[in-house]
């Protein structure tokens, strides 16, 4: 008797499930077991009984489940990506100028730093929509390059299109997160061989990858610290400070956390204070009705303004210790789902979420073979972290991360058209490594 097809773990079940474990279950270790008291920044979740029960319930589901619930949307998925327009080269090539040319008058306009001055999105609404059009940019080029690494088959395979992309992308940036994402395209585009083979092996196969990777992350934090300082000298000479670097890792370390902070808080509040849900759906409905007044009559549109004006300001009041200031952090999957919805809809809901992204994924790429190391997780996580930082704003259409996951979906779209044409040799062949540095042929 024939045993039943049991679907395998794809690229995007694994990297979902990368996601939950590498902001979720591993911070929740870490605090649980060795960090007990941090800086006094933000407020550590307490490790209760219905908080640990939640992680390891989605946890297993994930592993068990998340396979079949990505075939059930793929037809789906499917069928939305074959209805998105293939671009050709002249769209591209235009997509490049677009870019380059935001990133010069970004930088030139001085809002490399919008980040750090205090001023409301709502405050500001010509540079709110300037950032956003970089914002959606970086979004298709990470998820180009992402789909790059994980099929080997570059699209488009012009050299100057990279580069001018990687040009885009460094006079882009406006943060520590910006910093890395310099680096891994930087990497695709100059070294894109030994960078993928690297992802592929296990990390103790590659010592002098890792050194040398490593070191360029190193480079590259430090380069985020100066752009945040405001001056490269004084951070380049904090650096002997070992209280300043000490100081400077505990941050990292909280930074990083910050979505675990996120679940905890909501979870926990949820259990004692259930009305937390109603709340934060008001937050997003405000939002969205404050939103379309702007891009419509822009008469009135105050009275749509709450006290928050955006669920992931509400989240970073609740997460810090002290004054908040006028900024936000993102919730990510189990935080904003914690939420929106009753915490028994909650891993119901999470599994959900994280199966429409696997079946997107799926759908664009098809199968590919695919070995989960740390390093891909890692770094492909990384390139799709918008999927997974505020899916609550994908529920509000006048949103930058709605808009952002449309901007991945016509990325994806492009390697969906891909796949009626010449097959690809196997991820893992060595024919498919291309040169470290890209063609130039435009081809």
């Amino acid at each position: 008797m024939p045993k039943p097809m049991v679907p395998g773990r794809s690229v995007g079940v694994y990297l979902g499930l990368g996601d939950l474990v590498l902001s979720i279950v591993v911070p929740l270790i870490v605090f649980g077991a060795w960090i007990k008291t941090g800086r006094g920044i933000y407020v550590y979740p307490a490790i209760t009984m219905e908080l640990v029960a939640l992680v390891v319930l989605l946890t297993v589901w994930l592993y068990l489940l998340s396979p079949y619930v990505a075939r059930l949307f793929l037809p789906v998925a499917g069928v939305f990506l074959a209805l998105m327009p293939r671009l050709g080269r002249r769209m591209f090539g235009l997509f490049a100028l677009v870019y380059l040319g935001s990133s010069v008058l970004f930088l030139a306009q001085g809002l490399s730093r919008n980040r750090y001055d205090d001023v409301r999105a709502s405050e500001n609404l010509g540079a709110t929509a300037f950032v956003t059009v970089l914002f959606v940019c970086k979004t298709f080029v990470a998820a180009q390059v992402f789909y790059s690494l994980v099929t080997g088959r570059v699209h488009p395979r012009s050299g100057p299109y990279w580069l001018a992309v990687l040009v885009a992308t460094v006079l882009a940036i406006d943060g520590l997160a910006q910093t890395m994402l310099v680096g891994v395209i930087f990497c695709f585009v100059m070294f894109r061989g030994p960078f993928r083979a690297f992802l592929q092996a296990p990390i103790f196969r590659k010592p002098l990858s890792v050194l040398a990777l490593g070191t360029m992350a190193a480079f590259l934090w430090v380069c985020g610290i100066a752009f945040k300082a405001g001056s490269v000298g004084e951070t380049v000479a904090s650096l002997r400070d070992r209280e300043f670097v000490e100081h400077h890792m505990s941050w990292l370390v909280d930074r990083v956390s910050t979505l675990y902070f996120a679940a905890g808080y909501a979870v926990n509040t949820a259990v004692e204070d259930p009305s937390i849900n109603p709340r934060a759906r008001a937050i997003v409905v405000n939002q969205f009705r404050f939103r379309l007044c702007v891009v419509t009559s822009g008469a009135d549109c105050a009275r749509f303004k709450d006290d928050y004006g955006a669920l992931s300001r509400f989240n970073f009041i609740n997460i810090r210790t002290g004054d908040a200031g006028k900024a936000g952090a993102s919730a990510g999957v189990l935080g904003s789902i914690a939420y929106l919805v009753p915490l028994y809809w909650v891993p119901v809901v999470a599994l959900l979420f994280y199966g429409a992204v696997a079946a997107v994924i799926d759908a664009a790429i098809g199968k590919v073979r695919f070995r989960p190391t740390l390093a891909a997780l890692i770094v492909y996580g990384y390139l799709l972290r918008g999927l997974f930082l505020d899916p609550a704003g994908f529920l509000n259409p006048i949103s930058p991360p709605f808009i952002g996951l449309m901007s991945f979906m016509l990325a994806s779209a492009q390697f969906y058209h891909l796949r009626g044409r010449r097959a690809p040799a196997a991820p893992d062949d060595p024919a498919r490594v291309r040169p470290a540095v890209p063609a130039l042929d435009g081809a």
